[in-house]
């Protein structure tokens, strides 16, 4: 999952050491239980008792369980360290999301500019905010490390620096990873530490936010049919129809960005405002991408008994 960008790469590498610099001051500002699916955005799919039904997509006999938003949608320490900020930024979003989603749900939506500015700043909070960017982050952090080495022993100079750093010629890929070891000492504290996570997923969502303040907002109504949501709920779709895999997909090769917003109700971003009515089969396709892509559950409204047969079939073949 990432946001392309075409900014000099020094320039963005400085200015993340300047952000981690000033996020060591709040290492110790932890909120510990931490929503990846926005409680406002819950509600929308719970009953006038506030119960919503949840249904895991990891262990296939086990029972759905009817909770309150308070207790869903959540990973403990998603943002292990500095977190109490990144909760101020998405509170941000989620404090002007209820009048947005009011407008979503009457058709109102393209008539206000900042209700449409909410509803991208949601897609850009939930597209960021999200598992898969913890995985995105790991392999990216992994692959910048082997480019260094290859880099390293590829370097003209890099047999005689490793001796005059160590007193003795260097044999093979083990001194190069060793040299590596000791140079990246701090940027593997950080990583390890998930300082370098925080500062990572706060550019992110801000780049994100960014990239689709231009874009256009398209409401599909379902016909026929109760949507769900899954706990990794914006999901990205490529050119050819497929909905990203779990590592998830870049927002410049993406033609729309889905969110359910209800049970009845889908916000995505499209080619051009729209808003439409979606048929049987559109609502399933909706929801086998949000049960195909969760990482442990899926929510719906209580009274939605035949989605909880539909998600053991479509991730179990139950």
């Amino acid at each position: 999952m990432y946001v392309t960008s075409d900014r000099n790469p020094r320039v963005v590498a400085d200015e993340m050491m300047a952000r981690m610099a000033e996020l060591r001051q709040q290492v110790g500002r932890n909120v510990p239980g931490q929503h990846i699916v926005s409680r406002t955005l819950l509600r929308r799919f719970a009953d006038d008792s506030g119960m919503i039904r949840s249904v895991s997509v990891k262990y296939p006999m086990a029972s759905s369980l009817l909770k309150g938003s308070r207790g869903l949608g959540k990973i403990r320490d998603f943002v292990p360290v500095a977190s109490a900020s990144t909760e101020s930024l998405w509170k941000e979003v989620e404090d002007r999301l209820p009048v947005a989603l009011d407008l979503c749900e009457s058709d109102s939506l393209h008539e206000n500019v900042e209700a449409m500015e909410t509803i991208r700043d949601a897609i850009a909070l939930h597209y960021t905010r999200s598992p898969q960017t913890v995985f995105v982050h790991s392999d990216s952090y992994g692959k910048a490390r082997q480019f260094a080495l290859r880099a390293a022993l590829l370097h003209p100079g890099f047999e005689t620096a490793f001796y005059e750093r160590y007193g003795l010629y260097p044999a093979g890929v083990g001194a190069a990873e060793f040299l590596l070891d000791e140079m990246l000492s701090p940027q593997d504290a950080d990583f390890a530490s998930g300082l370098m996570f925080r500062e990572s997923v706060e550019r992110l969502f801000r780049k994100a936010r960014d990239w689709l303040r231009d874009r256009h907002i398209q409401i599909g109504h379902s016909e026929a049919g109760s949507l769900l949501i899954g706990d990794i709920p914006a999901l990205a779709v490529g050119s050819d129809g497929r909905i990203g895999p779990l590592s998830g997909t870049a927002l410049g090769d993406a033609v729309q960005i889905v969110l359910p917003i209800s049970p009845r109700t889908v916000v995505s971003i499209g080619q051009e405002p729209a808003v439409g009515v979606l048929d049987e089969s559109m609502v399933e396709w909706l929801n086998a991408g949000q049960v195909a892509r969760a990482l442990e559950y899926v929510y719906m409204h209580p009274k939605s008994y035949y989605l909880e047969q539909f998600v053991r079939e479509f991730r179990f073949g139950l």
